[in-house]
């Protein structure tokens, strides 16, 4: 019965989706290339309605959701609250240029009110591409992420040495508000849920296609895709997705991270 683990994992996809992140937060461009101004864009999963305010209230953090703080940007009062409904999208109403910051990861602590008025903080990860450092290895979807879809992805790490064949991993999480290190020195943004450990551990090729191999000679690949279940509660909520490499003779790298709001 080839449908049979597909439709026995759908209740783990809707469980791991209630303990996940109330909100999307994407950053575009992703990587930020050095002294790009980035933009910070929002998706309301929260099952009501939202209130931020167009005046950032939020601070980036280098290298972990608990890393130092890097920038802060300014907030003169007062803040005026922006309502969002459930399931709308919305440009958070801020752009900024990270000038001065080295390639890697960076966290957003976006701080928003739901329904009761009680604050929420979400950590969104996204990546800086310094001036005169090695691209970054990317992962990127090629359609939008749907319910009841295939959500189609592709790696490019063509610009790092040694990635030319290299084996593959893809993950993917409802989450990023804690993360874990993946090497001394690599910190991955994707939480422990349900959805983390199907991808990775036997993951499913009806489910989770091409999730693990190699890049082609050239450090890219395609033909990797994710299949959201035709399930409602799936619908407007957070989903991210990352790559980890071996290149030859070198440490393991990871890639970008890419974020998406799942529609219905």
């Amino acid at each position: 019965m080839p449908l049979a683990k597909p439709c026995l994992l759908a209740p783990l996809l809707v469980a791991a989706t209630l303990f996940g992140q109330g909100i999307t937060g994407i950053v575009s461009p992703n990587p930020v290339p050095a002294g790009a101004p980035m933009a910070l864009s929002i998706c309301n999963g929260t099952g009501g309605l939202i209130y931020y305010s167009q005046c950032p209230q939020w601070s980036i953090r280098q290298g972990s959701p608990t890393g130092p703080v890097v920038l802060a940007p300014p907030c003169p009062p007062p803040p005026v609250p922006v309502p969002l409904n459930h399931g709308a999208s919305a440009n958070a109403g801020f752009v900024f240029t990270p000038f001065g910051l080295p390639s890697g990861s960076y966290f957003i602590d976006f701080l928003y009110a739901n329904a009761q008025g009680a604050p929420v903080t979400e950590t969104i990860a996204f990546s800086i591409e310094g001036m005169g450092s090695t691209p970054l290895a990317t992962l990127r979807a090629t359609n939008p992420a749907r319910v009841g879809q295939h959500l189609n992805l592709q790696i490019d790490a063509g610009a790092v040495p040694g990635t030319g064949g290299a084996p593959y991993l893809v993950a993917a999480s409802f989450s990023t508000n804690v993360g874990f290190f993946a090497t001394p020195t690599q910190f991955c943004p994707l939480d422990l849920d349900f959805l983390l450990v199907m991808s990775i551990v036997n993951p499913d090729p009806l489910v989770f296609a091409n999730f693990q191999g190699s890049l082609n000679p050239n450090g890219f690949r395609s033909g990797i895709a994710l299949l959201l279940p035709n399930l409602p509660a799936l619908a407007n909520r957070p989903l991210h997705l990352q790559a980890a490499f071996q290149p030859a003779g070198g440490l393991p790298l990871l890639s970008s991270i890419e974020n998406l709001c799942i529609a219905p």
